[in-house]
């Protein structure tokens, strides 16, 4: 992970979440990459939970740790 990132990508499957710092998926300098990458991953996201897409994703501003952005994808 990179040391300066601005946003952190906290995501997983609505049933099987792993947990904590497991759930820490990607990092970024912006809210839109971090959203790209959310949607553009689902398929992987989703083998957690058995393969079929019910995905959360939360977006935190590092320094903070605050969610700046909540996600979800369902298929």
């Amino acid at each position: 992970m990179k040391e300066k990132a601005k946003y952190l990508l906290f995501a997983g499957h609505h049933y099987y979440p792993r947990g904590g710092i497991d759930d820490l998926r990607a990092d970024a300098d912006s809210i839109k990459a971090l959203e790209d990458w959310f949607f553009d991953n689902a398929i992987i996201i989703a083998k957690d939970g058995g393969g079929y897409i019910d995905n959360w994703g939360q977006i935190v501003e590092y320094k903070s740790m605050e969610i700046v952005k909540e996600l979800k994808v369902s298929k």
